[in-house]
């Protein structure tokens, strides 16, 4: 019994030798409990101009990108809280990045009643089913719903 025991302390330091656990950013979390900013932190502040705060039933443009590659997008805000206010969701949920992924967004999109945000329940990406790991899923599912969530708001909850 000992020397299976000895055996397995053998394998398990050979192991923990060859494993390189170490740093591998720069950008680590401390191990101290983070602590909150003050509310009052110039951080929080809002920014002076026109657009702060967003205005009502206004369409915003913005830009993402630098030199050649910026690309211009835009969302609308919506309209004054109100109690006979409209305000339309579309939703959609469990989505993916399969062919009936693709069918259901161009389905929603097309949709000429569709809604000003998109309430999205479920799973999104299913990157876990990759062995991986690398995140490429999630790239690809990020370009792929760019398409819409460019341009009009999407509330995310967990799946």
């Amino acid at each position: 019994m000992a020397s299976f025991v000895a055996l397995v302390v053998l394998v398990l330091s050979i192991y923990a030798n060859v494993c390189c656990g170490g740093v591998t950013s720069r950008f680590v979390r401390k191990l101290e409990e983070s602590v909150d900013m003050p509310l009052h932190s110039d951080v929080f502040r809002v920014p002076p101009g026109y657009n702060a705060p967003q205005q009502y039933n206004t369409k915003y443009y913005y830009q993402v990108g630098i030199g050649h590659t910026v690309r211009t997008f835009w969302f609308n805000t919506p309209p004054p809280v109100g109690p006979d206010v409209p305000y339309t969701f579309g939703l959609i949920g469990d989505l993916g990045q399969t062919y009936d992924s693709n069918s259901t967004l161009t389905h929603y999109e097309r949709n000429p009643s569709k809604g000003e945000a998109v309430l999205f329940v479920g799973d999104l990406s299913y990157a876990d089913k990759y062995p991986n790991h690398d995140n490429t899923r999630w790239d690809t599912w990020g370009r792929f719903v760019e398409r819409n969530n460019a341009y009009q708001p999407w509330i995310w909850t967990g799946g």
